[in-house]
């Protein structure tokens, strides 16, 4: 793990009085955005219990961390993940009823990123029968990220803490004339880790036992 205060030598000096507390919360959001948007880091959560009639379940996840998106659910004894719907789609397979539903999971939806619906709701108990895959960003007060994010990615995730700064009205660094040309910086990052993600087919999947966030 790598500490955000270690991204302070590549802000400081680029942005006039800037104070060192100013420039980790800067960095530490710039980590979050490109955790979000590049969906990194990856945790194949603990085995759940379905729960008869239950269609909703929280994402438990690593600490210092919070859901980003579910990527793929998992029912032992299917061949094949849950399918992903949108609550539009639901509606027409099966009409405004479907939160009431009950019987074989076959579908999965989000009401917010912090808990999954199966739809129907499954129809028995069943013990760590449901395995999650799910995308994570830092908490605001994490003091740490991943260190293969800060290897391959500080450069651009500096230039996001920087447009953030001088976006900043009634500072002495307030120059948003300036912020497109870092935000172009940052988004180009994004978009290199995203290409990076799929050309590779790893999304950094880790155990939730053996990820820590301190």
């Amino acid at each position: 793990m790598t500490a955000i205060f270690d991204f302070t030598p590549m802000i400081l000096p680029f942005v006039r009085d800037c104070s060192a507390p100013a420039a980790i919360v800067a960095a530490r959001f710039a980590c979050i955005e490109f955790y979000k948007l590049t969906l990194w880091q990856q945790e194949m959560l603990e085995p759940v219990d379905l729960i008869a009639e239950q269609a909703i379940y929280e994402l438990e996840v690593p600490p210092n961390t919070v859901p980003s998106a579910a990527m793929r659910v998992e029912i032992e004894g299917r061949s094949k993940p849950l399918e992903f719907k949108t609550k539009d789609e639901l509606d027409q397979i099966y009409g405004s009823g479907w939160t009431t539903r009950v019987g074989t999971p076959l579908y999965v939806t989000q009401f917010d990123a912090e808990d999954i619906c199966l739809v129907p709701a499954p129809d028995v108990d069943a013990m760590d029968a449901m395995r999650i895959l799910c995308a994570v960003q830092p908490t605001p007060d994490a003091a740490e990220i991943d260190d293969s994010v800060f290897n391959y990615y500080a450069e651009p995730i500096a230039y996001g803490a920087r447009a953030r700064l001088v976006e900043t009205a009634g500072q002495p660094y307030y120059d948003p004339g300036s912020a497109p040309m870092l935000w172009g910086r940052f988004y180009g990052g994004v978009s290199e880790a995203k290409a990076r993600r799929m050309r590779e087919h790893t999304r950094a999947v880790q155990s939730v036992q053996l990820r820590k966030w301190i």
